[in-house]
């Protein structure tokens, strides 16, 4: 869908402050872009987490190893996908001013959501030990990892570190780009 070059009325007629011309907003706009470009980068890493490895190794993972180490990425990915949907949606909106908006409004609504992180995040440590415990201990759970990891590797190829430890850590990093990306709106 095609978007008009600037704004000065919302569709209350009121006047919400200049004009946001994309040719003159080039950091707003690269901003939006990599919010977008970024999430579904994310989500395809959270995909990769729970549904490359997570079903691969729950047979060999033994008691409560499958949620220390995944905690609730499962849950996590459902929002994500949320957001991301919002925000490919934000970005048909037909000014630069309105799909800020939206992307902000997602944002807005989906932050209640990211308490979730709390628990992944505290428990990180505590998963890495875990998976590590299990890839040492465990000739089988070494190796369903090394073959997970060399399957996504040649399937999803250009797709960045998609290794088990690069998509564990993501929630992490991802959590913590959040503000970055945002000041910028």
């Amino acid at each position: 869908m095609p978007r008009s070059a600037s704004v000065s009325e919302s569709s209350e007629g009121r006047d919400e402050g200049p004009p946001l011309q994309r040719n003159q907003c080039t950091k707003l706009v690269a901003a939006v872009e990599e919010i977008l470009r970024t999430e579904g980068d994310y989500v395809l890493a959270l995909r990769t987490l729970t549904t490359g490895y997570l079903p691969r190794l729950v047979p060999v993972l033994e008691g409560d190893e499958r949620q220390t180490i995944f905690g609730n990425a499962e849950t996590i990915l459902g929002v994500h996908i949320e957001l991301h949907a919002r925000l490919e949606k934000a970005q048909a909106a037909p000014t630069l001013r309105e799909e800020v908006a939206a992307v902000s409004s997602a944002f807005v609504t989906m932050l209640p959501f990211l308490k979730l992180y709390a628990s992944y995040c505290a428990n990180y440590v505590a998963a890495l030990d875990a998976l590590e415990h299990a890839r040492t201990g465990r000739l089988a759970v070494a190796d369903v990892i090394r073959r997970a990891e060399g399957e996504i590797a040649t399937h999803r190829q250009g797709e960045g570190d998609l290794h088990l430890g690069a998509c564990l850590i993501r929630p992490v990093k991802r959590l913590c780009l959040y503000p970055l990306l945002l000041t910028a709106l």
